[in-house]
């Protein structure tokens, strides 16, 4: 009995194997959300491409790449299963946009301490961070990101100016920290307006539709009785007499 028990639990198991799927097919928006997941995890590559690039150049010390190939698999690793539980579901954004954000600026953070003379351009890392939060978060939560930015970045020199202050310029380092607050600032404004404009269309949208629909069903029906009217009627009708002709 117990083995026919054990038989039928790896059976069971292995129906759940075939029918797995990396993207859920029973549920369009979680498999719109790990897409955008994949697109957003797709931008890891570009981090990792450039920063090789630096390291082959000179630019970039090989501990950054090694962090890299344990730092971006175990984050995606943990992000992919919590989109695939569901247990995104929980969150107030489904999406988790500030969560992936801010374990993109924190991998960029752990590079950048390692970039040596390619720090500054790796600072254009944060704008292209940024960037995927423009559909989905307004200005608020686009200040929280970028303070959250600035203050890795500052974590950064001060680690910096700590360790290695011999080989770092600090009134460089503090420009590009002013410099990349001012962009963030305006940065923010801008993508929140964009994403509130995207918010105001949608509604507009709904709105929009809902009216069709309200002087669709006035077309259809008679105002004092309610009733369905001759118009509607004779479409149907029309309609029915099409379906029986393609049936004979």
């Amino acid at each position: 009995m117990a083995a026919e028990d054990k038989q039928t639990g790896y059976v069971d198991l292995l129906k759940k194997v075939r029918r797995f799927s990396i993207i859920p097919k029973d549920d369009p928006k979680q498999a719109l959300r790990i897409q955008r997941f994949f697109v957003a995890s797709a931008a890891y590559a570009l981090n990792v491409g450039l920063s090789y690039a630096a390291y082959v150049w000179g630019a970039m010390e090989w501990q950054a790449i090694a962090g890299f190939m344990i730092l971006i698999p175990a984050i995606n690793i943990i992000l992919y299963i919590t989109f695939r539980t569901g247990l995104n579901l929980k969150f107030a954004d489904p999406s988790l946009t500030i969560i992936q954000m801010c374990a993109a600026i924190f991998v960029t953070m752990f590079g950048m301490y390692f970039a040596n003379e390619s720090r500054g351009v790796l600072l254009m890392v944060y704008i292209l961070i940024l960037i995927f939060g423009i559909y989905k978060l307004n200005t608020r939560s686009f200040l929280y990101v970028s303070v959250f930015t600035l203050v890795t970045y500052g974590i950064d020199i001060a680690i910096l100016r700590h360790f290695r202050a011999e080989n770092v310029n600090l009134n460089i380092e503090y420009l590009q920290w002013l410099v990349l607050s001012l962009v963030l600032i305006a940065f923010s404004i801008i993508g929140g307006h964009i994403s509130s404009l995207r918010k105001n269309l949608r509604i507009s949208q709904s709105e929009l539709e809902k009216s069709v629909a309200t002087i669709k069903e006035m077309s259809i029906r008679d105002e004092l009785t309610g009733v369905y009217n001759r118009r509607h009627l004779m479409e149907l009708l029309e309609h029915e007499h099409h379906r029986i002709s393609r049936g004979i």
